[in-house]
């Protein structure tokens, strides 16, 4: 039974006799009795209250396609060769009327690449960024390299000292797609939703959700996605001259790409500055970026701007200030990783972190491949936590000098054509890449844990004189090739010399082979040497191989017509 009025010692403690209840302030499905007896049904239904969830990082995607440019290749035979390197070239002649030498493409695609001395088939794939003038590879076959030359396609592959090993089949397809303007001509753009910390870019075509659109002949687009809570995504007007933002942490995705008036930017609290950024804007003189600690790719590529202040930075993307010929000074003391191309064609630059014409960082582990490339101001590097330096990173600069007391890597062409470096301190080193130091200044390559060399690593180094390398186990092809004033070089590990490895080293007075085992050599490995034997000297002056006592007979027997040039020591 139910009570509905309570009266104690005369005074009224609980009435509800009065009350009543409606159906929409009854929960939906509950059922009462008004105080005339009738009954009611409940109709209220509960709201909760809605809140959206901001994405992961991972689901932060926002991107653009033109479509690109696609051409295929097939070559197969025996490709020309190279001098007289184990390296080949094919052309496959194509149109490349379309290729604008101003412009950045990035490149993806599939490659086939058969090799008939062993026997395999790789398929590969391409995805790489592409400026021309560059080269790029297959990522799972390095040494096979690209590049668009006037007449058509030039592919660049390895090929062995026998005619038989030199039979190659490679085809494939690639795209080339125009990443220098964000939405010059695009077909076509997809958005997911992201935080609403990000800027996006605008336009004249307006996009209300998530999803794919095709937006056809438009040049450029304007986003508008819910973020959390009630914000929306902030619209960017692309006329404007300045921007200042203390709150903002996340500069997206092209945020101001194609701002060509913003000159100035103020964002002392954004901690990440997205891919293509800045790229298209006039940002000058000093552009200080606070607390920003990643700087992603092509984010301020191309502009002319002086000097970069970026105390907290640790990371720099790949083509981040590529061409960037006016920047003349960069701070940067936390930088630990710098992306491929990054600082390539700095032209002026000449001053980062420290003093001037040095590269002085004291946190810096990783340089990426052609980073500073076409860097003709900088002189010397001095990095004590660097570990590796990247193909092609330093290629035809003005180096004086390195030191890098950590170093252990530095790959093919990394300081190819740098005739001013001529001292390296580098006493960790294990690995050289092909044609790592050809054509530098060096005049003594001594490097006590180099345990591999590629091919023309020393090349034409006109100044080098003494060779000690006691932990090499090979000498590849070609790798002191020209080098006519080396005189003394020693090898305490070496098992093979390959072909053409000291050809041309007019002066080789002194060759220690001194491992515990006998070195096996190519025909062709002293070729135009003091050791030579088909080599006429007017002076009568020759070259000796000094080998241990121990395997003294066994020099002279395995190195049959070279046995004059034989010593015990």
């Amino acid at each position: 039974m139910a009570i509905a009025k309570v009266i104690l010692n005369g005074e009224t403690l609980m009435d509800v006799t009065s009350d009543t209840v409606e159906a929409d302030k009854l929960l939906s499905g509950e059922t009462a009795t008004k105080n005339d007896g009738t009954k009611v049904t409940g109709a209220y239904a509960v709201k909760l209250q809605s809140k959206s969830v901001t994405p992961t990082e991972s689901e932060q995607v926002v991107t653009a396609s033109n479509g690109g440019t696609s051409i295929s290749f097939s070559k197969s035979g025996a490709p020309t060769r190279i001098g007289t390197s184990n390296t080949g070239y094919y052309v496959e002649e194509i149109d490349t009327s379309w290729l604008d030498e101003e412009k950045t493409y990035h490149v993806s695609g599939t490659v086939s690449y058969h090799s008939y001395s062993s026997g395999t088939t790789s398929t590969c794939t391409v995805d790489s960024d592409y400026i021309y003038g560059g080269t790029f590879s297959l990522k799972n076959k390095v040494d096979v390299h690209f590049e668009l030359i006037s007449t058509g396609l030039k592919i660049t592959v390895p090929i062995g000292n026998n005619q038989g090993d030199r039979n190659i089949s490679i085809s494939g397809e690639l795209t080339f797609v125009d990443i220098s303007s964000a939405y010059d001509g695009l077909k076509q753009v997809t958005v997911a939703a992201i935080p609403s910390a990000y800027l996006i870019p605008s336009g004249t075509y307006s996009i209300s959700s998530n999803g794919t659109y095709d937006i056809g002949a438009y040049q450029s687009v304007s986003v508008s996605v819910e973020g959390s809570g009630d914000e929306s995504y902030k619209i960017l007007d692309r006329t404007i001259s300045q921007y200042s933002n203390s709150t903002i942490s996340i500069i997206g995705p092209y945020a101001f790409a194609s701002c060509d008036q913003l000159s100035y930017i103020s964002i002392p609290n954004a901690v990440i500055i997205s891919d293509f950024a800045f790229v298209g804007t006039s940002l000058k003189n000093t552009v200080n970026l606070g607390n920003a600690t990643t700087l992603g790719k092509h984010a301020f590529e191309y502009l002319t701007m002086s000097s970069i202040n970026a105390s907290k930075v640790t990371s720099v993307g790949a083509y981040c200030f590529n061409t960037c010929s006016r920047l003349a000074s960069v701070r940067m003391p936390d930088v630990e990783f710098i992306g491929e191309y990054a600082f390539a064609r700095c032209s002026s630059l000449g001053k980062i972190t420290g003093t001037a014409y040095y590269l002085e960082y004291n946190k810096l582990k990783n340089i990426g491949s052609n980073a500073f490339t076409s860097c003709t101001a900088l002189k010397y590097i001095e990095c004590s936590a660097l570990e590796t330096i990247g193909m092609s990173a330093f290629a035809y600069d003005y180096i004086e000098k390195l030191s890098a007391s950590k170093l252990t890597t530095v790959d093919a062409y990394a300081f190819a054509g740098v005739y001013k470096l001529s001292i390296i301190n580098a006493p960790r080193l294990t690995s050289l890449g092909t044609g790592a130091l050809t054509s530098t200044g060096i005049s003594i390559a001594s490097f006590p844990y180099l345990t591999y060399a590629g091919g023309f690593a020393f090349r034409s180094c006109s100044s080098l004189q003494t060779v000690n390398l006691p932990m090499l186990s090979i000498i590849a092809s070609s790798m002191f090739y020209n080098c006519y004033n080396l005189s003394v070089a020693s090898f305490n590990n070496v098992s093979e010399i390959h072909a053409d490895a000291f050809s041309n080293c007019s002066r080789l007075l002194s060759l220690y082979l001194l491992g515990s085992s006998v070195v096996s050599f190519h025909g062709t490995a002293f070729r135009n040497t003091p050791i030579s034997t088909n080599t006429s000297y007017t002076d009568g002056v020759y070259g000796s191989i000094y080998v241990p006592a121990s395997l003294y007979e066994e020099y002279l027997s395995s190195w049959g017509g070279y046995s004059s040039r034989i010593v015990s020591v």
